[in-house]
């Protein structure tokens, strides 16, 4: 007996409009999606609402938002996150095409808790983010 899916707020950073773009449609219906293309919007979200999110997927690959103090790319992103929410964070996910150990080995010690590859098909990505959104709520 299938229990019924628990609906999360899942926001998506990333820089690429046709991959939010799918992959917004391709996670189910229950899910809200907040969209965002930058770490400075991301930045700018976590400074301004009070939104509750069960958790963040980063792109690793974003480029530097000139407009920011700061230089922010998706690792950069990943530490902001967990400098924010601290022990407490939601889950904080990258996303991206380069399926290296060092990369993956790179976002873990800087705060990632999850390294999904962007280059399978994007159903199995999905797959991928319910599956550890799942056991984080179990």
């Amino acid at each position: 007996e299938r229990r019924p899916m628990q609906s999360y707020t899942i926001a998506i950073i990333d820089d690429d409009e046709l991959f939010l773009d799918a992959l917004t449609s391709a996670l189910p219906e229950q899910h809200k999606v907040l969209r965002m293309t930058s770490s400075a919007e991301l930045m700018t979200f976590l400074r301004e609402s009070n939104e509750s999110v069960d958790a963040f997927f980063i792109d690793l690959e974003m480029p530097d938002t000139a407009d920011v103090v700061w230089q922010l790319g998706g690792l950069t992103a990943v530490k902001e996150l967990r400098a924010h929410f601290g022990e407490n964070a939601p889950m904080i996910g990258v996303l991206t095409g380069m399926d290296s150990i060092v990369h993956s080995y790179t976002c873990i010690k800087n705060g990632a808790d999850e390294f999904i590859e962007k280059s399978v098909e994007i159903e199995k990505i999905v797959t991928t983010m319910q599956e550890r959104l799942e056991l984080r709520a179990a």
